[in-house]
């Protein structure tokens, strides 16, 4: 564990804006996490496609909001004192298999606790031409 109050996490599809750390810590003091908004980027061109209104939007909102909705973790900024009994569920899933689920299960422990939200896109994800979320941007698909 980092040898500090506050972590984040950068997977690789990812960049963040300079100001991504600075705009979490302030608006996470006396939450247990945080939250910044996304821009979704071509992976191919490295062109901005859109905020993400669709997926990473926060707890039971977006396309995800039946199932509690989510945040792309790169994106949050946990307080690991105040999250410390849920941290070890980023490293397991629901049903105790393998799986990608590890961070959605995470996101399940902490989402109904008090965060706070940075509106500005402060991060970059880059999408696949796979993406579902390519599709849902070019039907105009709300959520």
């Amino acid at each position: 564990m980092a040898n500090t109050r506050y972590v984040a996490y950068l997977d690789d599809d990812n960049t963040w804006f300079p100001n991504h750390l600075k705009s979490l810590l302030a608006v996470i003091e006396g939450k247990i996490w945080a939250f910044s908004r996304r821009i979704l980027v071509d992976e191919e061109t490295g062109r901005d496609l859109a905020v993400d209104r669709w997926d990473s939007v926060g707890p039971n909102k977006g396309r995800l909001a039946a199932i509690g909705g989510m945040v792309d973790p790169s994106c949050l900024l946990i307080d690991k004192v105040a999250a410390a009994s849920a941290l070890g569920r980023w490293s397991e899933t629901a049903d105790g298999r393998p799986a990608d689920s590890a961070d959605r299960h995470f996101f399940a422990a902490i989402r109904q606790s008090h965060h706070g939200v940075v509106e500005e896109a402060t991060v970059r994800y880059s999408l696949r031409r796979d993406n579902v979320l390519h599709k849902i941007m070019a039907e105009g698909i709300e959520y």
